[in-house]
């Protein structure tokens, strides 16, 4: 039980840290020689790899509060597809014609 508490804490740190990483734009725009601001691309997709990565981690140490939920939409009763594919449709005449004698 310790465990799980433990690992559900490391997983809670490292979504603190997500957050941080997605709000903080410092780095996101440089100052170019000549007075431009740019982009800069590396940084942002460096953070991207660092939430991208810290969000593996914390699914893997708390899988039932970070870990992608799966869904069944099972009905019950009678549940019908909504198409039906008949293969062989002729089959049925022809094994008609050999029972008859045709």
């Amino acid at each position: 039980m310790r465990d799980t508490r433990t690992r559900e804490a490391q997983a809670d740190k490292l979504f603190r840290e997500i957050i941080e990483i997605a709000d903080d734009a410092g780095g996101d725009y440089i100052t170019t020689s000549d007075g431009k601001t740019i982009v800069d691309h590396e940084n942002i997709q460096r953070s991207r790899l660092r939430v991208d990565a810290r969000k593996w981690a914390a699914a893997r140490l708390a899988p039932r509060k970070y870990g992608d939920r799966v869904e069944h939409d099972v009905k019950g009763g009678d549940f019908q597809p909504a198409i039906l594919i008949q293969v062989g449709g002729n089959e049925r005449e022809d094994d008609a014609n050999l029972i008859e004698g045709d």
